[in-house]
């Protein structure tokens, strides 16, 4: 047994301090993770929203370590909207822990994250989609449409990315080909790039369309999505590709 109390506080201040390197509370934040002691919870949230309004992540991802090490999946409400606070980082070590906890209770967490993407900011539509992808099922194709056609570019980008795989579910094929008359640029370069993981030859016609695409970038998903297809009814638009202005789409 260890003194939860005692070892929160001192990842707290060492999460404040920033005086040791991590190897000095690993052993610390592992044992609080598995102590079972949900008395901590209040305790931890408060410092969660500490260093979320400090922008402290190292302080933000120690803590989620902890609670999700507490609670599982009842844990995952909490680091998602941590997670949809923007704190200039990759997230990676939150992101992880998001996604083992839905792994480790695929329903629970599908039922936690489908919430989150219908929710009332597009933050947290944002994150609710994006960990919607990890447990995605056929039947989540409707809400994924819904989100497609979302006010905010983001949301639309990373429902596209959500959509599970088309290429022997036509509904979700045709919601990414529609994203590709998306006014956003990053739309459409999610929803060129999908396709061009589906192996379906109806998938061809639809990016050739966007060979002449304003965007560079876009113009080089192209080409890359119809390279990956190998189809010969792509051949003339890479060809035309090989000639573009751009050095990244020749």
């Amino acid at each position: 047994m260890i003194d939860s109390r005692g070892a929160l506080e001192a990842v707290v201040r060492h999460a404040v301090d920033l005086e040791d390197d991590y190897e000095d509370v690993a052993s610390v934040v592992t044992a609080l993770a598995a102590c079972g002691d949900t008395s901590l919870v209040p305790q931890l949230q408060e410092a969660l929203d500490r260093f979320l309004d400090e922008k402290n992540f190292y302080g933000r991802d120690l803590i989620a370590a902890v609670l999700a090490g507490i609670q599982g999946v009842a844990a995952l409400p909490v680091l998602l909207r941590a997670s949809a606070r923007d704190l200039g980082d990759d997230q990676d070590s939150l992101q992880a822990e998001i996604i083992e906890l839905m792994h480790a209770d695929r329903a629970a967490g599908r039922r936690v994250v489908r919430e989150f993407a219908a929710g009332d900011t597009p933050e947290l539509r944002r994150v609710g989609l994006w960990a919607l992808g990890f447990v995605v099922e056929a039947q989540d194709v409707e809400l994924l449409a819904a989100a497609a056609a979302d006010p905010d570019p983001g949301v639309r980008s990373v429902a596209i990315g959500a959509i599970p795989d088309p290429a022997g579910d036509d509904w979700a094929f045709a919601v990414l080909a529609a994203a590709l008359g998306d006014l956003d640029e990053q739309v459409r370069v999610s929803a060129v790039s999908r396709l061009g993981y589906t192996g379906r030859a109806d998938a061809v016609a639809p990016l050739v369309a966007l060979a002449a695409d304003r965007s560079p970038r876009v113009r080089s998903m192209v080409a890359y999505a119809l390279g990956r297809l190998g189809n010969d009814e792509a051949t003339p638009a890479l060809l035309q590709l090989l000639d573009d202005p751009d050095r990244h789409a020749r």
